[in-house]
């Protein structure tokens, strides 16, 4: 499932100055690299998704380009610091984030029609504890889950069955 040559292209990319590890940034200026990702990403889910779900905030910007490329809608999740809708409209789920701290995420409840087939993107997948809260916000609503696509992601005990039983889809691991 990795895909070693865009593994490669990504870490050339990495800049050894950031204090958080990969940046999304420097890979989408590489246009023709980013669209291959793109690309590669959404391969296997082509005609079969109706909706890209991706967390705030970098997340969004993978998100919003495999929407494009499949055709579907995007929704966002947000970060519940600055609610632009009422509490009623909105489904919540707390999380820890990879670097320890209590987050909420948030999504509008009428945003996926009853029985959509959602994509979740994010860019990196580190402790799995953000897409693991998307997972648990879309189980508060009627829809299918075909899968999680990411650029890298680490493999852990939460991320290793995703893995495994090919829940999620890749072009490496670890690449960070």
């Amino acid at each position: 499932m990795e895909n070693t040559r865009m593994v490669a292209q990504i870490r050339a990319l990495r800049d050894e100055n950031s204090a958080r590890g990969m940046d999304l940034l420097p890979l989408i200026k590489e246009e023709r690299l980013y669209n291959e990702i793109v690309s590669w990403l959404a391969q296997p889910f082509r005609a079969k998704v109706d909706a890209v779900v991706s967390p705030e905030a970098k997340g969004w910007l993978l998100g919003i380009s495999m929407a494009r490329e499949l055709q579907a809608s995007f929704i966002p999740v947000r970060k519940a610091d600055a609610p632009l809708y009422e509490d009623e409209l909105l489904i919540s789920e707390s999380y820890i984030t990879h670097s320890g701290e209590e987050s909420i995420l948030q999504m509008i409840s009428h945003s996926l029609p009853q029985g959509s087939r959602v994509l979740i993107v994010d860019e990196w997948v580190r402790s799995g504890n953000t897409v693991q809260c998307c997972l648990d916000l879309l189980a508060k609503v009627e829809c299918s889950i075909l899968g999680i696509a990411t650029i890298s992601i680490a493999e852990n005990d939460k991320t290793k069955p995703w893995i495994d039983n090919g829940l999620v889809y890749f072009v490496g691991k670890d690449i960070w």
